[in-house]
Formats: C-alpha cells, structure tokens, sequence
C-alpha cells in the first residue's frame, strides 16, 4: 500500500503536465514493477537491458527517479565496466602464445623416444634439429610419454634372458618373542625350497579362528582344566581394566606386556580378546621389538665438550698475532699453558684465510682445448668372470675419441705404443691429460716426453679434474656397455667400434651446440619422408629425410 502511494505522489507532475495518459501508463508500469518485485527479488539482468539503463541516462537527467529494480549506483558501474571494457579491446594484446606442435611432429618424438628408450629430452631435440624442424627443447619433453620406470632393464627381461644357468639365495629374518632374530635360507636350486602354501593355509586359519562367532566357545568347556583356567584369567584381566570406568579404557604398558606373554603360552589367545584385536597385540610385540633393538643399537649419550670463551678469545689473539702459525703449533702452545684441548678444536677455532686466487680448471681447459687431449682407462666384465681394460684418448676440442683399445693385461710399455699409434707423423697434441695410475709408469712418461707432449696430472682421487674424460666413459656405460654381455676382446672391440661411429657420425652432443664431433648437416625440411636407421644394433637410430 505504501508503494502505491508513493506511486500516486510521483504521478502529480505528470497529471498538470497535460499528460494524463502517460502518466496512467507509468502508474501502472509502476505498479507491475512492484508486484514482480515481490515475487523475484533479484532479477537477473541482460546486456541490452544494461545498455538501455546506459544510454537513457546519457539523455535523461530524471532517469534515477524511475529505477526500481537497480539502483542508480548500479547504473553507474555497468557505464564505468563498459568503458573499461571498450579501452581494454582497443589496447589489449593481439591473440597469440605458443604456436601449436603439428601431429606429425609430436607422433614423431613419439616414435623417437620409443624406439630410442635411452634418449632423453636434449637429445631428440638435437635430432629434430638435424632434420629441419625448428621446435623449442623445452616443448619435446611435453610431446614426450612419462616414464614410470627407470631405463634399464626389468628383472622379468633379465632373468628370461639368464634363466637356465640362474639360481638365486636369499636370507629373511623373523623376530620372537623373545627379542630374538631367527634367520632362514631359501633357495630355488637346492634341495630344500620353502613351500609357502603351508604358511599360507596356516594364516588363513588362524583368521578364520580370529573372526569366528560365539559358537566357538564350546571347546573351551570339554578342553580340560588347563584351557578353562587361562581363559578365565584372560576375562579377569580385561574386567579390571573395564572397572577404571571408560568408554574406552587406554590400556597401559602392563596390560600389554600381559597379552604378549599370554600370546606366547596359550594357541588360542586370539578368542577371548574383547578390548583390542588380535592384530592389535601382534603390533605390541612388533613395537617391543623394534624398542629393544633401537635401544641396544643407539649411540651412547655425549657429545664433545663445550670451549670456553676465554679459550676461543685466546687462540684468537694468537691467530693474529702470529700467522705463521697453524694449528698444531697454537695447539702446543696451549698445552705449555695447561689448556688441555683437541688439535682439532683449535683448528675450528682458528678463523678461515681465503687461498690465493688461481684460475679454475674450467678457465685453463678452455684456453688450452685446441691442444689438449686426456686418456682414461675403464674396465668391463666379461660374461667369463674375466675383467678386460680399455684405454681411451680424446680429443677435447670436437669430442672425438681419436683412439681406443682393449687389453687383459695393461702395461707402462702397451700404454705408451697406444699413444704413439695414436698420434703418428708429428700430430702430437701439446699436452696430455691423465691421472696418477700406475699403469703410467717410466716407460710411458719417456715415449710422451719424446714426442713433444707435456703431461698435465690431476690431483689423487679427484676424478673430476679429467670430466671429459669421465663424461665419456660414463655416456659409453649408459648407452651401450650396460645393455649388452660382452663375451671376449673381439665381442668387446666390435662394440666398442660400432658405438664410437655413432658416436661420431650421428650422436648430437650440447657442448657442441646439437651437432655431431665429425659434424651433421641439417637436412632441408622439402624432403617428407623422415626414415628412422639403426645404430649399434639397434640400442640409438639415426634419422634422415628421403624423398617421398
């Protein structure tokens, strides 16, 4: 009623207006308006319905006084949001992003990486380059399938392929109740082999046991005293602890220590459980176990002894004040002074001087990578038991192996002819570098000295200081060697031969910039038909285009 009234308040300026039609019209528009307000609260509204709201207001300064459903704040934001809108389609960013990947070429990596299990991202990339197709790296690992699994063979293949001269020996430990372990052997070629039917038989009825109704309890009647006197005892335990009045009692370490020790005299302790489960008790007896061994094996309680301030103020000063000395002659210097502590102590206490600076061995090789090669031996099984040697030699300037070869038995006279097969008619390289074996021995050092080759040693047990070298001999483990059994020198040398044309001819290298030691033109895309050629037996595949 007050909506109409209001409605007929809002009509006297139209009425001596002369306009006593419209003003009827707009009364009852008004009070339609009232009534689907009532029904609908919230109407939801449509673009044309805010785009009449925007426009009426541009050319109606009374347009407020008819709003009934919105309120004029509301009308103001659709004007300001459709501004925006306006000034953000006229200065926004043209549609673009990552190009799509053709489906040929997504097949394509597909296929390259199934047939090539070894490849990873970085090297597909590089045969793709070599073909002509200009994709970035980081989308061929998108295109490629996500591996579950590792690289390398499965057991099942492993032992299908050793299955007949294979036998196999293992131990597993079972702990008692008496903190006890027991070891077994099982074995699948000897006489006695594990029948774990029995075992499994055994288990499912001691479940069935476990989960059986009241009706099992008639054995306990006609099973003699014995029988009736624990179970009895077993109702008189959990009835104590039900009379500390909870819901659910917590039961304390006693109460399960009792269960294990009842568990070990009495088969059918399972029956009368009430409060916990049966598996329940196995868990105590687990947690006990473990508890006691972690007990016996932890480290005793200690730790080293605390320094002093006044010590660390002390052997500071002496630091400073003389810095020729080092730590065993402050050290002595303390004991002179009854300060009884470790020569280790006072080198923690003694502040750390910064070595003089020195070119890293990153710096030097790139300087001297046009004249520097480097040598390693490797060792490979056989399927004989018999451990054979390969000597290696690489260039550092392309990746090349400039020579290989294999022996039983190296020697400092077979290392050395290996360099002078290796750089005949003065193609010497001006320095050699190589670690400290002994293989290397007098003869070899004075075949390398008369061939104008200076030798550049790395410091002992720091097989990082020869990392191409290294990343060699790794890269020829992963891709090759440890995929196949290699049966003698001749197997091992056709291998080796086979790998390292490849590894020359086709293998796209990073350090390299993608491209292969003897180098690989990039094929013009013009040519279709992209045909996949096995490479070392089929373990890497060189790509090439063919005319369809």
């Amino acid at each position: 009623m007050i909506t109409l009234l209001l409605h007929v308040f809002r009509l006297f300026p139209f009425l001596f207006g002369g306009h006593r039609q419209l003003a009827l019209e707009n009364l009852a528009l008004r009070q339609r308006l009232a009534v689907d307000k009532r029904t609908t609260p919230r109407p939801k509204l449509r673009t044309m319905d805010r785009l009449l709201w925007v426009g009426l207001a541009r050319v109606w300064t009374g347009w407020r006084q008819a709003l009934v459903i919105v309120s004029p704040d509301t009308v103001l934001r659709w004007q300001r949001r459709r501004f925006r809108d306006y000034g953000t389609q006229l200065s926004g960013r043209s549609a673009g992003g990552r190009p799509s990947v053709n489906a040929e070429i997504a097949a394509l990596v597909r296929r390259m990486a199934a047939a090539n299990p070894l490849w990873g991202a970085p090297r597909i990339h590089g045969e793709l380059l070599k073909l002509g197709i200009d994709i970035a790296e980081r989308t061929v690992p998108r295109l490629m399938r996500r591996r579950r699994s590792g690289l390398s063979q499965t057991w099942r293949t492993f032992l299908a392929n050793h299955l007949r001269d294979l036998f196999s020996i293992d131990f597993f430990t079972v702990p008692t109740a008496r903190l006890r372990i027991l070891s077994f052997a099982k074995t699948s070629a000897g006489s006695q082999v594990v029948d774990l039917s029995v075992m499994t038989r055994a288990l499912s009825e001691l479940d069935d046991h476990a989960h059986a109704p009241a009706a099992s309890a008639p054995p306990f009647l006609v099973g003699g005293h014995c029988q009736l006197a624990l179970e009895n005892l077993a109702l008189r335990q959990q009835l104590d602890v039900y009379k500390r009045t909870m819901a659910r009692p917590p039961l304390r370490r006693t109460d399960r220590l009792f269960w294990v020790v009842l568990a070990r005299v009495w088969t059918g302790w399972r029956r009368p459980l009430v409060i916990v489960t049966p598996n329940t008790v196995l868990r105590w007896q687990r947690r006990r176990f473990r508890e006691y061994w972690t007990k016996l094996s932890a480290r005793p309680p200690g730790g080293r002894p605390p320094v002093s301030a006044e010590i660390k103020d002390l052997v500071s000063r002496m630091v400073a004040a003389n810095p020729l000395w080092g730590a065993p002659r402050i050290h002595a210097e303390l004991l002179k002074l009854g300060i009884d502590v470790a020569e280790r102590t006072v080198s923690r206490l003694m502040p750390k001087h910064r070595p003089r600076p020195s070119q890293t061995w990153r710096t030097f090789l790139t300087n001297h990578v046009r004249d520097l090669v480097s040598l390693d031996f490797f060792t490979v099984p056989t399927a004989g038991l018999r451990v054979l040697f390969v000597l290696v030699v690489l260039a550092h300037h392309r990746r090349r192996v400039v020579h290989f070869n294999v022996t039983e038995h190296p020697t400092a006279h077979w290392a050395a002819q290996q360099i002078v097969d290796a750089f005949p008619d003065d193609s010497a390289p001006a320095y050699l570098l190589r670690d400290r074996d002994a293989v290397y021995g007098d003869t070899f050092r004075q075949h390398v000295k008369g061939m104008g080759i200076g030798e550049v040693l790395t410091a002992p047990r720091s097989p990082w200081q020869n990392p191409f070298a290294e990343r060699l001999i790794g890269s020829i483990r992963r891709e090759c060697l440890d995929h196949v059994v290699v049966f003698g020198e001749w197997h091992l040398r056709r291998i080796l031969s086979a790998y390292f044309a490849y590894y020359h001819r086709a293998r796209t290298h990073l350090s390299l910039d993608k491209d292969a030691p003897d180098g690989r033109p990039i094929e013009p895309p013009a040519l279709d038909a992209i045909i996949p050629i096995p490479e070392v037996g089929g373990l890497h595949h060189r790509y090439v285009r063919r005319a369809a």
